[in-house]
């Protein structure tokens, strides 16, 4: 028998990300006037979803929560920026060269801004970089099976 090969799965890996933005936002929402700390906790939501599925009402109080910061801004610009490499790679049968080069376009944005929980959790993720990178090419999930 040979060596398994060991596949990271898509949803795991890519929580980290979004934890990274939570812990970003939860430390800006403090410096906040009350009203806004409080509405930006409770609409914490809008940072997930992707923009062409925001309503008109969620996407107004994203917009107002990212132009009270930049450091919301820049990392939900990097968040948006994953979001879009894995897309590509999601449903495309692509190279592991061209998987492995937009990840560490990822990763060369993330090194360049100052947000050290984006940081961390590239930090992570290069960690299980073979692993990540084998979900790509082998497109096997356990998905179904925890879901």
């Amino acid at each position: 028998m040979g060596r398994p090969i060991i596949i990271a799965d898509r949803f795991h890996f890519c929580r980290y990300i979004y934890w990274a933005l939570d812990q970003v936002r939860r430390r800006v929402q403090k410096t906040f006037h009350e009203y806004d700390r409080k509405k930006c906790k409770q609409m914490h939501h809008v940072f997930h979803k992707r923009p062409e599925k925001l309503s008109e009402k969620q996407t107004w109080y994203l917009n107002r929560y990212l132009e009270l910061s930049e450091e919301l801004r820049e990392v939900y610009g990097l968040k948006n920026q994953f979001q879009a490499w894995f897309d590509k790679h999601r449903t495309s049968k692509t190279e592991g060269t061209d998987v492995f080069a937009g990840l560490q376009t990822f990763y060369q944005a993330v090194e360049t801004s100052a947000l050290k929980e984006m940081k961390k959790a590239v930090k992570t993720l290069k960690n299980w970089q073979p692993e990540i990178l084998n979900s790509f090419i082998f497109g096997h999930t356990n998905g179904p099976i925890e879901g």
